[in-house]
């Protein structure tokens, strides 16, 4: 899941993640729809990546948000100095939280799904490496 309010930010992160190879992103432009999409989501994201400004706008914590929807397993929030790991508590699965400088490009995508990827075996969900 992908939370930007700028849209040509959302398009150039989407389009990296697609020249990665994942291809299952939901963009969506406010905390609103994410906070509705997570109350009706069925199944689990895998990543959240979002802009630390629309939550700062809300004026609500990332943290609160993360424990009250265990839906997400992890979250990239971009908008501090480099990138960082930092392993989280909440919900029911183990999660991370990285945060990264500016808006994340192709490297800084690759290494959080990298990440992920070590972490959870198989668990994330990688087109590029899955058989049929």
């Amino acid at each position: 899941m992908l939370v930007d309010t700028d849209h040509s930010r959302r398009l150039s992160i989407e389009k990296n993640l697609g020249q990665l190879g994942y291809y299952r992103v939901i963009p969506v432009s406010s905390l609103h729809e994410l906070m509705a999409l997570m109350d009706n989501a069925i199944g689990v994201f895998d990543l959240l990546v979002i802009n630390e400004d629309v939550v700062c706008v809300a004026g609500i914590r990332l943290e609160n948000i993360l424990r009250d929807y265990s839906c997400i397993r992890h979250s990239l929030i971009y908008k501090s100095v480099e990138l960082h790991v930092f392993p989280g508590t909440y919900g029911m699965f183990p999660s991370s939280r990285f945060f990264a400088s500016g808006v994340p490009d192709q490297p800084v995508l690759a290494q959080v799904m990298s990440r992920l990827e070590e972490s959870a075996g198989s668990e994330v969900y990688n087109p590029l490496s899955a058989t049929t």
